[in-house]
């Protein structure tokens, strides 16, 4: 399975998200994420949220969709309301969500960015958990 977490610059929300995915993510799960216009580098508080929960990697980097060598996509959750609007055509049928988040970047007072980016990176923590509980559940006819 394969699943695409896609926001506007692909620094910040999508990071976390999956960041998040693959530490929960069973191993038939591949996790990627891109963005529709993407930035020249991860947020720096971002990455500090993720280094808080031990869940940084070297050489995660904001990319576009074309940028990920997959084909077909089981599962799209847009993590904000631009990338939602302008997501790109992807190949194939594919279920999509959304998960529209608060941009914590844009919050000028470093102290409350940094409270933003945590709330943020636990709300997206909770969706993550309870979407694998969801398509770790048995389907009933």
């Amino acid at each position: 399975m394969n699943i695409l977490f896609l926001c506007t610059g692909n620094a910040a929300r999508s990071q976390i998200a999956d960041a998040l995915a693959r530490a929960a993510a069973p191993d038939n799960v591949h996790i990627y994420s891109a963005g529709t216009h993407p930035e020249a580098r991860v947020h720096a508080t971002a990455r500090q949220v993720l280094e808080e929960a031990g869940l940084w990697r070297n050489g995660a980097h904001p990319k576009s969709v074309d940028e990920i060598p997959v084909t077909h996509w089981d599962l799209v959750i847009t993590v904000c309301a631009d990338a939602d609007q302008s997501c790109p055509v992807l190949p194939g049928e594919h279920r999509r969500m959304r998960w529209p988040q608060f941009d914590p970047s844009f919050v000028p007072d470093p102290i409350e960015r940094l409270a933003a980016f945590r709330r943020l990176r636990e709300d997206l923590r909770a969706r993550v958990q309870s979407l694998f509980a969801e398509l770790a559940s048995p389907v009933t006819t």
